[in-house]
């Protein structure tokens, strides 16, 4: 039987590669919560008996900390000129140069107002996108403070404490009760055990 397709725009083709890459950390949760541990461990290159030191700092070095990235931080004038060259702030304000220039050489009152009232409409825009931002900012450096600083993982066979931020991709995490989750894991053994997602959803 003939197969039929449908030639995609390129608007269209850079879409789906958005979606893919949007869904690509989902589908590697999903295949790491169903596979096998041996499967896992193979594709992991680590053990039972964790990394060896050197191999966990090449990671580190491959794959960078196990941390948000931080961002440099701006200052209000370098914020307000970030927010001011918004192509929807330049339109209006090009809109507003031109309201007084005709308001100037016809003498019309009307056109400045307009003048003013654009020049108020961006100010107010650019002072709105900047509280928005400023509340994003409070709530990252919120979720950054209920990440725990150090964590118990396996090194060369020995358990040992590390900065949570050095954890690497193919640790073995040591957990007790109390601790708080370093990172995204997959649990290899456990008795009765629960999570508290409260400080990431509220829900308990």
């Amino acid at each position: 039987m003939a197969k039929r397709g449908v030639k995609l725009t390129k608007e269209e083709e850079k879409k789906l590669e958005l979606v893919d890459k949007t869904l690509a950390p989902v589908k590697r949760y999903q295949k790491a919560a169903i596979a096998s541990m041996e499967d896992l461990y193979k594709e992991f290159e680590t053990g039972e008996n964790g990394l060896s030191s050197d191999e966990a700092r090449r990671r580190l070095e491959q794959y960078g900390p196990n941390a948000h990235p931080v961002g440099k931080k701006l200052g209000f004038i370098a914020r307000f000129l970030l927010h001011l060259k918004n192509w929807f702030n330049l339109m209006l304000l090009l809109a507003s140069i031109l309201s007084f220039f005709v308001g100037v050489t016809s003498k019309d009152p009307s056109s400045l107002q307009a003048g003013y009232v654009l020049v108020g409409v961006v100010l107010a825009n650019i002072f709105f996108s900047m509280i928005q931002e400023y509340r994003a900012d409070r709530v990252v450096q919120t979720i950054n403070k209920l990440i725990p600083q150090k964590a118990k993982v396996v090194r060369d066979g020995q358990d040992v404490q590390v900065d949570a931020s050095d954890v690497v991709p193919g640790d073995m995490v040591l957990l007790e009760e109390g601790d708080e989750v370093p990172a995204d894991i997959r649990l290899v053994s456990a008795f009765e055990v629960t999570v508290n997602n409260a400080p990431n959803d509220g829900r308990v």
